[in-house]
């Protein structure tokens, strides 16, 4: 079993944190969300288990889902 502090550094290498919300401590996902430590627990876990793309697998991942890119970007003369 680990111990708190640990639990905490593990939580943190993958972006969890703990915060104080009106005297109640509350675990944020890396999306900033309120999560469980279980609900954490197992978002890790598939992590850990998902596959490793280089950056070339990923990217033919992507270009095989045909995104569309929307440029909106605009210039004034």
């Amino acid at each position: 079993m680990m111990s708190r502090t640990e639990r905490n550094a593990f939580l943190r290498r993958y972006h969890y944190r703990w915060k104080e919300v009106k005297g109640t401590w509350i675990l944020l996902g890396p999306d900033g969300w309120r999560v469980t430590e279980l609900e954490a627990e197992q978002n890790i876990e598939q992590l850990q288990q998902a596959p490793v793309l280089s950056p070339q697998a990923w990217a033919m991942d992507v270009i095989e889902q045909r995104p569309l890119v929307l440029d909106t970007e605009t210039t004034r003369p």
